[in-house]
């Protein structure tokens, strides 16, 4: 537990009171944390749905096999090159 401290009367904090609460009252409903609605929806949210949520359809997945495929060709040829080169060394 923290220790108490003694605070001087110039560093209290002095909360004035309302001259006139009704001029706040159109806010009331705002500022409140009671459970009352005007809907009486107490809440509640709609969930999204999913095509909602991300606008339709979902793009297909790329293919990059067919973008890239002298890559992966040329890789494959250099591995094997690689592992028989390593053979002929002993």
């Amino acid at each position: 537990e923290a220790p108490k401290m003694e605070i001087a009367a110039n560093e209290r904090v002095e909360v004035p009171l309302l001259k006139n609460p009704d001029a706040y009252v159109p806010y009331s409903d705002k500022w409140s944390s009671s459970a009352k609605s005007k809907s009486g929806a107490s809440g509640k949210r709609r969930e999204k749905s999913l095509e909602a949520e991300y606008g339709g359809e979902a793009p297909e997945p790329y293919d990059y096999t067919t973008k890239y495929k002298y890559q992966i060709i040329a890789g494959c040829v250099i591995a094997i090159g690689l592992a028989w080169y390593s053979t002929t060394l002993r």
